[in-house]
Formats: structure tokens, C-alpha cells, sequence
């Protein structure tokens, strides 16, 4: 009896251990379906939900790559087949090419390999080279047969300026001059050919072998939004304030021309002198508008624009969001009911970046999650699990596919998104001293400057140190993408003569990954008597014919140079207020009244 209860207590064991294993199994089945997993030795291990979108976005890369891409005169198609293997449209889409280069460059700052930097630099050069017209009016055309002749005599705003875009990103990467040249080019092009003079904001579409504007209606999406996107980014480089000026207006004209205040949204577009020719709403075209809206935000921190902003993103979320299947209507009426249903690809790739993006200036959670549940819908329907690549166009219920071809700003987008990440990320870069010798009881000036190189604005302290002692602590709140100088003054009374090692160090912010680069040193300061402007522990006549040959401002004027260790009291002058100091702690003999 005893064996027989032993048997049964181990075969009861058996099958729980068969329950658990199979319930495992069905489980990381689950997990691979709609999570993602690795198999390594035989077992499965989730991902981060983070790293499955850089999958999708790299693979897609891939295909794009290899499929394509035009081997013979370079660039890529407009389409291919469903299954990847025919080219169904050998044109070249100058917009398609941009968006594809936009993909490859946000997987290099995502995944930093540089074989992606290498196909975003290719389309680059070959837009230039094929498609600048270097001999007739200037610009580049909208479309291209394979061979890059062109097939439009347009030239639409958004083309020119997404090119000041990739070609700024590959500069920023690679420090190649050239492609700032080209994206410099680019913008007073813009500037010069698309603005109007008369009533303010840009033109939408110019006619590239006249010279002439051929519509001048101005649109939210392809002349404002593009215009302040690409502009304000070039306005960070430069501090060109005809493009600051350009830009405000065209944020300006969308507000007081394109806002409906009845149904809360930004319509689409206006003729010459801001009134409406285009009412309806379109996911896409309201987002463009925005994000040269949140770009003029981010470099004027403008409170009324945020607003603007807010206003805009609330409209998009709460009317084109689907609430019963999920995903971005493609079309609403004026009054926000819904005109067209389906679910295009380009609307459901370029919101999922769009909220990103919006999270990464406003730092609002709840902007985060509205990227996040595009991002899953995206992968969840719009993903072609048979043939990998992204569907051109479904039915509302994202199960019927309606087009089925590859299409290339559909996958450039795509890319971008599964590949975008927002970080936290600040650095200390650089400590500059006011003087290196420093007469104790008087001050020096410690210049920190530190850099915000993640996508939040960020809020944190800095903290200034003299070898292990704290110095001072300052609350700083810097932009996204840019560098602040703040300085510290230290005064050295009381500290012993010596050499001591000035340091910084800003403390982490929540989520940040690298804090390696939080901490900088910068150099020593040796705190000496006061009057030791060469530092060699005596204060003499060699230190007064020191202070007499850097003699600031004069007259006369010394021989050498100003130079701010001779400078004790750090009042910009080397004057007899330095020499009654060296008097005054002359080491004798006679001995100076303050010698110690």
C-alpha cells in the first residue's frame, strides 16, 4: 500500500509537471504572437516591448533594402508587389525617398549601426546629384521616372524642406560639411522662392521650369507645417531669424486661418489671402501642422503656441481615433463625423511617430500612451504577417486588406516609427575656469556647460565641487537638443593654500540609461597668498614686474596681454590695486602688514 500511495504521489507529480510545461509552452506561444521572443538554447525569453518595434522597424529596413532599392540608377521605387518581388512602379517619388532616408536615420540613432547612416548618406547624395536642378530655376521636381528625369514640372514645399531635414540629421552624424551646404542651399531656396511678401506664410506648390508659384493656396500640412519643421530645425544651427519670422507667421496663419472654433480642429487649407478652400479634417495633414507648430514651441518655449498645440492634439485624438476597432480614420467631415473609414498606412505609421514626438516636448503620459496604442494597432493590423512590409490600405475593421502593393513613404514611415525611442539623456561637456591662481579670499568664476540630449525638457540640479568638497548647487531646466552655461562663483576664503581639482556633476533624471557623462572635471586651480601671481609660494618684486607687464587697460598699456590671474581682485583691471595687494603681503623682508 505504502509503494502503491508512493507510485501515486509520483505520478501525480509527473502530470503536474506536464501541466505546468505544456501551459508554459502555450504561454510563450501567446507571448510570441503578440509580445515577441527570442529562442536561445532551446528556450524562449520575452523581449522589452521596446526592442520588438526595433525588430519590426529593422526588418522592414531590410526589405526595403533589398527590394526596392534601384541597383541601376540608384534611389528607390515608388512600389513593389505584396510579395516583394516585382516592382510594380519604377517611378521615384522624391517625398518617398526622403521618407525611406528618414527611416534608415532614426534606426541609426536608435540601433548606432552605421550600415544604416551608410543608406540614409546614399539617398541623400543621389537626391542631390540626380534631382537638384543645378541649370534651370533651382529646387527639386516631385517625381521622377527610374532614369531621374522628371515626370512634373511641380515643386511642393514639403519635398524641398524634407530634404533640409535628412540632409541636417546626416550632417549632425557624420560632421560632413557638404551635406549642410546642401540643406543651407535648400532653405534660402525655400525662403526666397515660396514665401509670400504680400500676406505672410509660404505657398504650397511652385512650377519648377517657370520660376513661377502655381499654387498659392497655403496648406496646413505640405507648405506651413513642413515649412516650420524643417525651418526652426535649420534655425537651430544657424539663429537665421528670417526663418524664426517665416515660421511664426506660418503658425500664426494656421491658428487665425485654419482653426474651425465650432469643431475645435485645424482644416486643411486656405487660399492666398486665408480664406478656407479645404474644411475637411485628415489625420495626417492636421499632424504636419502640428509638428511645425511643437518645433517653433521647442526654440521660443511660446505659452500661447503651447496652448495652439493643445488644442490641436486634442481634436485628433478624441474625433479620428476609431473607439470601436481601433486605429486613425482616414477622412472626417467639417462637423467631425466620419467621410472616409479606412485605414490607410500612412496615417497609422506617421501618428504612432507623430505622439512620440508630441510626448517628447510636452513630457505628457498621457501623449506617451496615445503612441503606444497606435504603435500596437499598426503592428497588430496594418503588419503583413505572410509577406512581412505594411499594407497600403484596410477596411475599418483593419481584417480586409484593400490594397495590397509595398509603397515606399508608407515603409519610410513605418520604419521611423517602430524604430523612434525618446530618451532621457544629459551630459556635462565642458568646465571653464576664470583663473587658474587665485589670491585666497577672493572669488572665481567656474562656467559649466551642460547639454540635454535627450528628447524631454528635463529639470535637475548641478553641483560644482573643489577636489571632494561641495561648492554650490544650482536647479536648472534645459530644452530638448540643447546646452545651457551656468556658472558657479567661488569664493576661497578660508581654504588652504593648494592645489585643488574643479569637478561637476548634474544629477541623474528619472529613466535616464548613461549617466557616465554626468561628471566633468575641469581642471585645477591652485589657491595661493594673495599677491602670488606666479604661484611660487613667495610674494616678491617678481610678482609685481609679473602684474606690471600684463597692466589692464593702462595707460600705459603692458606689453602682455591681459590675463586673469594677475587680475586678483577679479575686477576686469590690472591696475595699482594689484600692486598695494602685493605690498600688503610682501614676504619680506620687509614683510608686507598682511603677510601670514
Amino acid at each position: 500500500m505504502k509503494n502503491q500511495r508512493s507510485i501515486e504521489r509520483n505520478g501525480l507529480c509527473s502530470r503536474l509537471v506536464t501541466i505546468v510545461i505544456t501551459s508554459l509552452f502555450l504561454l510563450s506561444l501567446i507571448l510570441e504572437a503578440h509580445i515577441g521572443n527570442v529562442k536561445i538554447g532551446g528556450y524562449f525569453f520575452s523581449l522589452e516591448e521596446d526592442e520588438i518595434y526595433t525588430v519590426y522597424a529593422e526588418e522592414t529596413a531590410q526589405l526595403v533594402y533589398n527590394y526596392m532599392r534601384d541597383t541601376t540608377y540608384g534611389g528607390y521605387f515608388q512600389e513593389v508587389s505584396e510579395d516583394w518581388t516585382v516592382v510594380t512602379n519604377t517611378r521615384k517619388g522624391f517625398l518617398g525617398n526622403t521618407f525611406i532616408a528618414r527611416g534608415f536615420l532614426q534606426l541609426y540613432e536608435r540601433t548606432k549601426n552605421v550600415t544604416y547612416l551608410a543608406w540614409a548618406e546614399n539617398i541623400v547624395s543621389t537626391l542631390w546629384k540626380k534631382c537638384w536642378d543645378q541649370t534651370g530655376q533651382l529646387g527639386f521636381f516631385d517625381g521622377y521616372f527610374q532614369n531621374w528625369t522628371r515626370n512634373t514640372n511641380s515643386q511642393t514645399l514639403q519635398e524641398q524642406a524634407e530634404f533640409v531635414h535628412i540632409a541636417l540629421d546626416v550632417y549632425n552624424y557624420t560632421s560632413n560639411s557638404t551635406y549642410y551646404r546642401w540643406a543651407d542651399q535648400t532653405m534660402h531656396f525655400i525662403m526666397d522662392y515660396y514665401h509670400d511678401h504680400t500676406n505672410g506664410a509660404m505657398y504650397r506648390t511652385r512650377n519648377g521650369v517657370t520660376g513661377t508659384i502655381s499654387n498659392t493656396n497655403k496648406q496646413t500640412e505640405v507648405s506651413l507645417g513642413a515649412f516650420a519643421w524643417a525651418a526652426m530645425k535649420w534655425y537651430a544651427y544657424t539663429c537665421n531669424q528670417t526663418a524664426l519670422t517665416y515660421s511664426q507667421e506660418c503658425v500664426n496663419w494656421i491658428r487665425n486661418h485654419l482653426w474651425n472654433a465650432t469643431s475645435s480642429g485645424y482644416m486643411t487649407e486656405t487660399n492666398s489671402v486665408g480664406l478656407v478652400t479645404n474644411k475637411y479634417y485628415y489625420p495626417n495633414v492636421e499632424m504636419w501642422g502640428l509638428v511645425g507648430m511643437l518645433e517653433y514651441y521647442r526654440h521660443t518655449s511660446n505659452s500661447t503656441v503651447a496652448s495652439w498645440i493643445r488644442d490641436g492634439l486634442n481634436h485628433i485624438n478624441n474625433t479620428m481615433w476609431d473607439r470601436t476597432y481601433g486605429g486613425w480614420y482616414r477622412k472626417l467631415n467639417p462637423d467631425n463625423s466620419t467621410l472616409q473609414d479606412t485605414k490607410t498606412g500612412w496615417d497609422n505609421a506617421e501618428q504612432p511617430w507623430f505622439w512620440h514626438y508630441v510626448y517628447g516636448v510636452t513630457n505628457n503620459i498621457s501623449d506617451k500612451n496615445t503612441a503606444i496604442r497606435s504603435l500596437n494597432w499598426t503592428r497588430d493590423h496594418v503588419w503583413d504577417s505572410a509577406h512581412k512590409g505594411f499594407w497600403l490600405e484596410l477596411t475599418r475593421d483593419g481584417t480586409t486588406v484593400i490594397f495590397n502593393t509595398k509603397n515606399d513613404w508608407v515603409h519610410g514611415g513605418t520604419v521611423v516609427a517602430f524604430a523612434y525611442r525618446r530618451i532621457h539623456e544629459i551630459s556635462i561637456n565642458n568646465i571653464s575656469l576664470s583663473k587658474t591662481i587665485a589670491g585666497q579670499g577672493y572669488n572665481v568664476h567656474i562656467n559649466v556647460t551642460v547639454t540635454n540630449d535627450g528628447d524631454f525638457t528635463e529639470t535637475f540640479n548641478v553641483a560644482s565641487y573643489a577636489n571632494t568638497t561641495l561648492l554650490q548647487e544650482q536647479e536648472i531646466m534645459i530644452p530638448s537638443k540643447a546646452s545651457l552655461t551656468i556658472t558657479f562663483v567661488w569664493n576661497t576664503t578660508g581654504c588652504a593654500y593648494g592645489n585643488y581639482t574643479i569637478s561637476a556633476h548634474a544629477y541623474p533624471v528619472p529613466y535616464e540609461a548613461d549617466t557616465g557623462n554626468n561628471t566633468y572635471t575641469g581642471g585645477i586651480i591652485r589657491v595661493v597668498t594673495p599677491g602670488d601671481v606666479n604661484a611660487d609660494r613667495i610674494v616678491n618684486i617678481l610678482d609685481a614686474g609679473a602684474i606690471s607687464a600684463h597692466w589692464h587697460p593702462g595707460p600705459p598699456h603692458g606689453p602682455l596681454d591681459y590675463d586673469p590671474n594677475f587680475d586678483t581682485n577679479c575686477d576686469g583691471k590690472i591696475n595699482i590695486l594689484e600692486t598695494s595687494i602685493v605690498s600688503a603681503y610682501w614676504t619680506g623682508p620687509p614683510k608686507g602688514p598682511l603677510d601670514p
